[in-house]
């Protein structure tokens, strides 16, 4: 999460005055950080009438598999020749779901076609008025209720230290304003908003306002950065809350918090997936100019670790052409730890270095190498928030033709091109009094806000005129493909299915403008 990231970036360049001062609350952090690496212990909370299958991890054989994605996409009118966003803005993906009660998308992800189990009425009209009841947690005949968590960093670790928004409760209840202008929810019910800043640095502030949007019995929360590790994102799964989280995850919490936790993006394996399998895809891997990759990681997250391996392996990236270097896990680790990762890797010659650490021990690789003049071809993908677009002036010149394999809608902005949910989103925005989506970097939490609640909303569209949690979840693995302004495009079309980010694409970190370009037009599926 782009939030997130700036206070890492942060920690390593901020004043020193104010690190000081913000010392206990860094400590915090990292005690965080610490605890989400331990698994969740004990049986799944999942009660009985929410047992849906949950799928196979990414790349694996099962129903989320990558291949499976492709094969997916091929069925419901997608291919790897799909449509992309060319110089008029048209949508990423081309394609509509045709089979199998899926619903075909327009712009901002509204539900176009009646899928299963949408109100055969009107909203609105007299017979979806009688037939409303109060079906779940935060229904009622005439609403939804949604809470909001929004990240507050207090003290002198401000949001706009970050570039992170101050307008974020505006940016939600626009979002909201907007819906129920437009027919509202599930038979026309009128959404209505419950808001809490919650500060990640304050371990007591996110459990107390965890534990108040509990007792709100909302139908669900939405995690706008607000909770950013497994272990305060599990006081939700552990009061049997549904969460929209807007943070990177790993398939580990997916199964440990399932069915609670579901989300625009891709899971972390999904994203190494698709990098090491792009990258092969296009030749990086391949003489004359490969010879040997330099990895670069951390210890944060073994399963993915162990994940691109493998993926290096499928690849046909030999265990001898690759020298690998594995950092503590820490927020930002010590400069000298990183510098023995430069001086390995430059020693054994790598003429390509895979960063996949966070993106503040990734700049600071780059940094250390330039000055040691070691000039490999960087790689990244979206793990670690490598591919951002906020923060993308921290990489520095010697980033400069780096190239990204993202499952994200990143660098189009900057390239000149501005697909209809983007286009739609910065509308919206405008329509009720919020300034819109003028910067790819700095307007990322307007962009995944509208991700999120879009995402809600065509799942709703399928969930009935009386949504329980059940039909609801139920919903997102039927509801097709969905389109995304920033966080990525998802294809929604197998039981248990709760994350997206199922299609990718290069792009390139242009030192002129600090910034990522797209280099594909054409987003494909994930192989």
């Amino acid at each position: 999460m782009p939030p997130f990231l700036a206070f890492r970036l942060w920690l390593r360049e901020g004043p020193s005055a104010e690190r000081a001062l913000a010392a206990v609350a860094a400590a915090v952090v990292l005690a965080l950080v610490v605890l989400a690496l331990v698994p969740v212990a004990g049986e799944s909370s999942s009660p009985a009438g929410l047992a849906v299958e949950l799928p196979a991890p990414a790349g694996s054989t099962g129903p989320t598999g990558a291949s499976s994605a492709a094969a997916g996409a091929r069925a419901h009118g997608t291919t790897g020749g799909a449509s992309a966003p060319g110089a008029t803005g048209s949508s990423a993906v081309g394609g509509s779901a045709a089979a199998g009660g899926t619903r075909a998308t327009g712009a901002g992800g509204v539900a176009a076609g009646g899928g299963t189990g949408q109100s055969s009425a009107t909203p609105g009209s007299p017979g979806c008025a009688a037939a409303r009841t109060s079906s779940a947690p935060g229904v009622t005949a005439s609403t939804v209720l949604f809470d909001v968590a929004n990240i507050s960093l207090a003290g002198p670790i401000g949001n706009s230290t970050f570039d992170v928004r101050p307008d974020l409760g505006k940016i939600a209840q626009a979002l909201a304003d907007d819906i129920n202008e437009h027919g509202g929810l599930a038979c026309g019910r009128k959404v209505v908003l419950k808001q809490y800043d919650v500060n990640p640095l304050d371990a007591n502030d996110s459990q107390s306002k965890c534990l108040q949007m509990a007792s709100d019995h909302p139908f669900l929360v939405f995690n706008v950065g607000a909770y950013l590790t497994p272990a305060a994102r599990q006081c939700f799964v552990q009061n049997k809350v549904l969460e929209m989280s807007s943070t990177q995850i790993d398939y580990t919490e997916l199964q440990q918090s399932y069915p609670y936790l579901f989300s625009v993006p891709a899971v972390a394996e999904q994203m190494v997936d698709a990098a090491v399998a792009g990258f092969a895809k296009r030749g990086i891997f391949s003489g004359p100019k490969f010879k040997k990759l330099g990895l670069f990681e951390d210890g944060c997250d073994p399963p993915v670790n162990k994940r691109i391996d493998e993926d290096l392996a499928r690849a046909g990236v030999m265990s001898s052409q690759v020298t690998k270097y594995v950092l503590d896990c820490n927020v930002a680790s010590p400069p000298n730890q990183i510098e023995q990762g430069v001086v390995q890797q430059k020693l054994a010659n790598a003429t390509h270095v895979l960063l996949a650490s966070s993106e503040t021990n990734d700049e600071n690789y780059v940094r250390i190498a330039n000055g040691q003049n070691f000039h490999p071809q960087y790689l990244v993908s979206d793990y670690g928030s490598n591919t951002s677009g906020a923060g993308t002036e921290n990489w520095g010149s010697a980033f400069n033709g780096a190239v990204g394999i993202t499952t994200t809608r990143v660098g189009e902005f900057s390239s000149g091109v501005h697909n209809p949910q983007e286009v739609e989103c910065d509308k919206v925005m405008r329509r009720h009094g919020v300034p819109g989506v003028q910067h790819e970097n700095k307007d990322t939490s307007a962009m995944g806000s509208c991700d999120s609640f879009w995402f809600v909303r065509q799942a709703m569209a399928g969930a009935g005129d009386n949504p329980t949690q059940l039909s609801f979840l139920q919903s997102l693995s039927t509801m097709g493909l969905f389109r995304s302004a920033d966080l990525g495009d998802g294809l929604f079309n197998r039981r248990g299915k709760l994350t997206g980010g199922d299609f990718e694409r290069e792009i390139v970190y242009r030192g002129s403008c600090s910034c990522w370009h797209i280099v594909d037009r054409t987003m494909r599926p994930v192989q």
